[in-house]
């Protein structure tokens, strides 16, 4: 696997993990409660668009790489 191949699979999992990571969060919320939980959900959406603009944008400016 290239290097190409490997950083869009990372970008992939990275955005999976923050989507159960805020959907953990919001659900802790919702049982206990607590405002830090419902902050770390919104921190973990907001993370996951970074994350997912940066892989776009990767992915664009390697299009023509085929190593």
């Amino acid at each position: 696997m290239s290097l190409r191949g490997f950083h869009i699979v990372f970008v992939s999992f990275t955005i999976l993990l923050l989507f159960y990571s805020c959907y953990w969060n919001y659900i802790n919320w919702a049982y206990l409660g607590e405002s830090s939980s419902i902050f770390y959900s919104f921190f973990s959406l907001i993370c996951s668009l970074f994350v997912g603009f940066y892989g776009y944008k990767f992915y664009d400016k390697t299009k023509g790489i085929n190593v």
